[in-house]
C-alpha cells in the first residue's frame, strides 16, 4: 500500500464515525456524484478537523477537473455556481444551502507575498505540496480513503504546526501565511518549531504589503482562541505583535477578561473578539482610534470601543452602590453599560468581586428600561407653545423624573 494513503480501516472506530460523517455531508455528496468520485475530494480545514473532532465550518473540495468544466457541469444540474477566483481555478457551489469551494489542482509558478501566478495539474501531490501547513494538506475521497502527502499526521499526533517544505519559501509566497500560523496556534494549541518561528521573525517585513483588512481579520479570528494566550506570547516574542499593533498590550486585563466570559452565570454574551481587542489594547479614545486604522474597524466596532472608555458611562474605582446603574442604562443602554463594568473591571478598576459584577450584569439584563411618561403633546396642551422652551421644559421634566428613580 502506498505510505501516503490511508485506508478507514486504520482508524479507530470514532474517527472512523466522523470521517464517514463529513464524506456523508449532503453538500459533499452532491459534489461527488455531481463532478465524479474519482475527480473531487474533500481538503483541508474540514479533513483536519474532522481528524481532531472539531467543529467543522467550511466545506472545501479539490478536483483534477477544471473550473469552468465545473461550472457547465452545475449549470446543467441546476445547480447554483459562482464563479468565485476563475483565475485560480475557483468556483462556488450552493449544494443543500451549503456553499462548496472547489479548487481545481494547481501549484504556483510565480508568487509575489500575496498572490501566486498559478498552472492547472493532475497531480493531486503537487498540489497538497503548495499548501501553507501540513496539517491543512489532506484529502479525503468518497471511499474514505485519506492521502497525506506532507506527513500531516505526524504533526498532528505530535500537536506540531508545521510549514511544508522550507518555511521561508512558503512564507514570502503569501506573507499572510505568517498571522495564519499564530491562529492555527491559538485554536489547536498546537506547538511551533523554533526554526519556523525565527523563519517568521526573518521575514516581518512581508507584512507590510497586506493590507489592514487583511491583518484585522486575522487577528479577530486568533484573539479568542483556547490557546490565545500562548500565541500571543510567541507574536510578542517573534516580533509579530509590534509589527502589526504597535500598542501595549495589558495581559493581566485580558486573562482577566478570559476568565469572566467562560462564566456560565454571566448573562451577556462577551465571546466576541472587539470586546477582547479593547480589554487587551484599549487605554484610552484615542486607541481606539488607532486600532480602527490599525485593523480596518467597522464604525459598529469602534462605538464598541468608545463605549469601553467612555468615563461618563461608568467612573472607575467605584463600587456597586456609588452608581446608580439604572439611570446609567436608562442614558446609554444595556450593552453600553455591561461593556463598561467588563472593560473596568477586567482592568481591575471596579470595585467588584467577579460575583457582584455577575450579579449586577444579570438585574440590568431583567431590568425594563422604563418609557418617559409625558410627551411633548402634554406640554403643548397646558399651553406651552413649540420651540426651544419646549423642548428645555421635556428635558427639564425628564431629568426629574430620573431622579425620582422613575417614578410617576
Amino acid at each position: 500500500m502506498n505510505e501516503n494513503i490511508i485506508p478507514i480501516e486504520h482508524w479507530d472506530q470514532k474517527i472512523q464515525q466522523r470521517l464517514k460523517a463529513l464524506v456523508s455531508r449532503k453538500s459533499a455528496q452532491t459534489v461527488f456524484d455531481l463532478l465524479g468520485k474519482k475527480h473531487v475530494r474533500l481538503v483541508a480545514g474540514a479533513v483536519r478537523d474532522s481528524l481532531l473532532d472539531r467543529p467543522i465550518h467550511d466545506i472545501d473540495m479539490a478536483t483534477s477537473l477544471p473550473a469552468e468544466e465545473v461550472l457547465e457541469i452545475a449549470k446543467k444540474a441546476d445547480i447554483r455556481a459562482i464563479p468565485t477566483g476563475l483565475q485560480h481555478g475557483t468556483v462556488t457551489l450552493i449544494c443543500d444551502n451549503e456553499p462548496v469551494e472547489i479548487t481545481t489542482l494547481r501549484q504556483d509558478l510565480e508568487t509575489d507575498g500575496r498572490h501566486a501566478k498559478v498552472v492547472f495539474t493532475d497531480s493531486w501531490e503537487q498540489d497538497a505540496l503548495r499548501r501553507d501547513f501540513t496539517i491543512n494538506a489532506f484529502f479525503l475521497d468518497a471511499d474514505l480513503c485519506l492521502y497525506d502527502y506532507t506527513h500531516g499526521l505526524d504533526a498532528l499526533k505530535q500537536k506540531k504546526l508545521c510549514f511544508i517544505g522550507e518555511a521561508s519559501q512558503r512564507i514570502c509566497e503569501d506573507y499572510l501565511r505568517i498571522l495564519r500560523f499564530f491562529r492555527f496556534i491559538s485554536q489547536l494549541g498546537f506547538s511551533p518549531s523554533h526554526e519556523d518561528l525565527w523563519a517568521i521573525s526573518c521575514h516581518l517585513q512581508g507584512l507590510d504589503r497586506l493590507s489592514r483588512e487583511r491583518i484585522g481579520a486575522e487577528w479577530q479570528k486568533l484573539i479568542l482562541g483556547v490557546h490565545s494566550r500562548r500565541s500571543l506570547y510567541y507574536m510578542k516574542c517573534y516580533g509579530v505583535m509590534l509589527k502589526t499593533l504597535p500598542l501595549v498590550p495589558n495581559y493581566q486585563a485580558y486573562d482577566n477578561f478570559q476568565v469572566l466570559i467562560k462564566d456560565e452565570d454571566i448573562p451577556f454574551d462577551f465571546s466576541i473578539p472587539i470586546y477582547a481587542i479593547g480589554v487587551l489594547w484599549l487605554s484610552s479614545y484615542g486607541d481606539s482610534k488607532r486600532l480602527q486604522s490599525m485593523l480596518k474597524l467597522s464604525n459598529q466596532e469602534v462605538k464598541v470601543l468608545s463605549a469601553c472608555v467612555n468615563e461618563k458611562i461608568w467612573p472607575a474605582l467605584n463600587s456597586e452602590n456609588q452608581v446608580n446603574w439604572q439611570e446609567k442604562v436608562y442614558r446609554y443602554g444595556k450593552q453600553a453599560v455591561a461593556l463598561r463594568l467588563i472593560y473596568l473591571w477586567a482592568k481591575q478598576l471596579l470595585c467588584f468581586t467577579q460575583e457582584q459584577l455577575i450579579a449586577l450584569l444579570q438585574q440590568i439584563e431583567k431590568w425594563c428600561i422604563p418609557v418617559v411618561p409625558f410627551k411633548a403633546q402634554d406640554l403643548i396642551s397646558q399651553g406651552i407653545q413649540p420651540g426651544k422652551a419646549l423642548g428645555e421644559k421635556l428635558k427639564l421634566l425628564e431629568e426629574e423624573w430620573i431622579a425620582s428613580g422613575f417614578e410617576g
